[in-house]
């Protein structure tokens, strides 16, 4: 019976299947492939905002508050995360990217594959992910897809090619209410000037920090799709809103913590749950105040 570890390509002895070549030579003789938890099959942000990404030399913190030694993320996680006396709502990265991003399950297990692939080299051993998942753009989806129609004359999306890099930053340099950052880079057809709405070839790629310092420990590259016509990135801000506590008519809403905190006169915390806290206003009256993703 085959081994369903063994690398594709190596037969039951271990030879090689002609025709698989990794960067100009066979697979090694009876390589195994590793079980990945975080295939492409099923992986979703929840996993990836726990994915192990090790201790880096700029990933400082000793042994202490790893992001990914902490507890999964459930499934049903809300966006708001936790709102604690005295501080801005959390919002939690995992049901964000969830909520706002579509994986392209086609692109991840390309990249995989090619990616596992490329670790027969010794010098692709030590790329991190973000320079494995921007080496995979530049020398695959740039490089060999830029054909993008096929025999029938159709346009396969998802081909990229020419300059196709638009942005990429880490959602840390802006003011933001996550509880775990990621780099992201924007990917477009060339031509396309306008980096900030989707179009049908658009693809976001999202490396979120699993580590402790900001500076090291980012996960493997996720390949992300949005309707077009839509925003490529999400609102990384929390709003508050009062609503009356008679009916639930909404009275007032704050871009900001300390906006709100100013109007407000006092916070009655022994009414607090996870995303709302019934205050009285300096103006008069009771009511509640619920935080949110803002919606701009």
């Amino acid at each position: 019976m085959d081994d369903p570890d063994r690398a594709k390509g190596c037969g039951k002895n271990g030879k090689n299947a002609p025709g698989l070549k990794v960067i100009g030579q066979d697979l090694p003789v009876g390589h195994r492939v590793k079980k990945d938890p975080l295939h492409w099959s099923n992986i979703t942000f929840a996993l990836a905002c726990r994915e192990d990404t090790g201790r880096h030399l700029l990933d400082s913190g000793g042994d202490n508050d790893r992001i990914y030694d902490r507890p999964p993320i459930p499934d049903d996680q809300p966006l708001v995360a936790e709102w604690r006396p005295g501080q801005s709502a959390t919002i939690s990265t995992a049901a964000l990217l969830t909520s706002f991003y579509t994986l392209d399950r086609r692109l991840q297990k390309q990249w995989q594959d090619w990616h596992t692939r490329q670790t027969f080299n010794h010098n692709a051993r030590s790329r991190s992910w973000l320079e494995s998942g921007r080496r995979f753009v530049e020398f695959v989806l740039k490089k060999t897809m830029d054909v993008r129609r096929d025999d029938r004359g159709r346009k396969d999306y998802g081909y990229l090619g020419g300059d196709i890099m638009e942005m990429r930053d880490n959602i840390y340099n802006e003011e933001n209410d996550l509880d775990q950052v990621f780099v992201y880079e924007i990917y477009n057809e060339e031509g396309e000037r306008n980096p900030y709405y989707a179009n049908e070839e658009s693809v976001i790629v999202i490396y979120v920090h699993t580590g402790c310092d900001v500076r090291g420990g980012y996960g493997r590259p996720l390949f992300c799709r949005r309707p077009v016509g839509e925003f490529v990135l999400p609102v990384v801000r929390a709003e508050y809103r009062l609503t009356s506590l008679q009916d639930g008519t909404e009275l007032d809403s704050y871009d900001s913590f300390l906006a709100l905190d100013t109007d407000v006169e006092t916070w009655h915390e022994d009414t607090r749950i996870r995303d709302s806290v019934e205050t009285t206003m300096k103006s008069g009256g009771r009511c509640l105040a619920t935080a949110c993703v803002r919606e701009d």
